[in-house]
């Protein structure tokens, strides 16, 4: 997850908070699956809790990405399909 921390220090606002949005998004389709235990969904729940905080912060404009807000991002993204989190760090880039 290294390029992935990089790119997230470097990312512009929109693209940081896009990148949270699809986060949420992509949990939201993986709690859908019907065969999931309820202790998986709570997981998933609490990592759309974190990265939802992360992303209230960041809507104010005067907020800063902190060291622990990027660790955590990191590693709630971490837990997602890694084909998606692929294409989401494309498009931080854009």
């Amino acid at each position: 997850m290294d390029e992935l921390e990089e790119k997230l220090t470097v990312a512009s606002r929109p693209n940081l908070l896009r990148f949270i949005a699809e986060g949420i998004h992509g949990f939201t389709i993986m709690a859908r699956d019907p065969e999931m235990d309820e202790t998986r969904k709570a997981t998933i729940n609490n990592r759309i809790h974190y990265l939802a905080g992360h992303m209230m912060r960041l809507l104010d404009p005067h907020s800063t990405l902190k060291e622990c807000q990027l660790n955590d991002i990191t590693a709630q993204a971490g837990a997602l399909n890694a084909m998606l989190v692929r294409k989401m760090i494309e498009r931080l880039e854009s």
